[in-house]
């Protein structure tokens, strides 16, 4: 099952001032149910089934909107400020529960898996950006300050057990596995950039680019 849905709102404000939004959803759900019987033949009537059973269930939520604002401060100069932002959230569980047995239907071993994971993330990106135009037709200045920040989570729940059997069904070992898996990475980015176009002569032009920015990354497991 999917549902998804949006709006978008554009209004100038002014006559220097002109304003864009929008915002957008996903919601997807999917269900899986699956069921194997198999029969593996190794001559002289020997042999074993496996009956597995799996199911799966997966739920992916996301939002994303966006906000901008455009000011003419006169016919030279203009300001742009802007934002843009995303939120996941996921969550997906999975139950598998597998058995081999003789032909005779005695069983031989068996396995159960139940794992659950849940998951998300958030990200903004934002800017302001000066632009100016010089009076000498093809050279501009622009100036712009950033800082995007992403942040994922996940953490991974899962119980296992494996059960082994002589030939009369008698329970002979058994292991088990009982695990959590936390994760946390977040990025934090900001800096400035500067843009000078300087006219040569027709169709060729100088570009000047200077670009300074900062990164913090961060890292967690437990």
């Amino acid at each position: 099952s999917t549902y998804a849905g949006g709006v978008n709102f554009n209004r100038q404000i002014s006559a220097k001032l002109e304003m864009n939004a929008a915002y957008f959803f996903n919601n997807q759900i999917n269900l899986t149910d699956k069921v194997t019987d198999r029969t593996n033949f190794l001559g002289q009537g020997s042999g074993f089934k496996t009956l597995t059973n799996n199911s799966t269930e997966s739920n992916n939520l996301n939002h994303r909107a966006n906000i901008a604002f455009d000011y003419k401060i006169d016919s030279l100069n203009s300001v742009k400020i802007s934002a843009n932002g995303t939120s996941t959230a996921n969550d997906n569980t999975t139950n598998v529960f597998s058995q081999n047995n003789n032909t005779d239907g005695k069983p031989r071993s068996d396995t159960r898996r139940d794992a659950d994971t849940e998951g998300g993330g958030k990200s903004l990106n934002s800017s302001v950006l000066w632009r100016h135009r010089f009076m000498k037709r093809g050279r501009t200045l622009t100036a712009e300050g950033f800082y995007n920040y992403n942040d994922a989570v996940r953490t991974i729940n899962t119980d296992a057990q494996n059960r082994f059997y002589d030939l009369d069904a008698a329970l002979t070992r058994s292991d088990s596995l009982l695990q959590r898996d936390a994760r946390d990475n977040s990025r934090s980015v900001a800096g400035t950039r500067i843009n000078l176009v300087e006219p040569l002569r027709k169709f060729h032009y100088l570009d000047f680019n200077y670009t300074y920015s900062q990164t913090l990354n961060n890292a967690e497991r437990a």
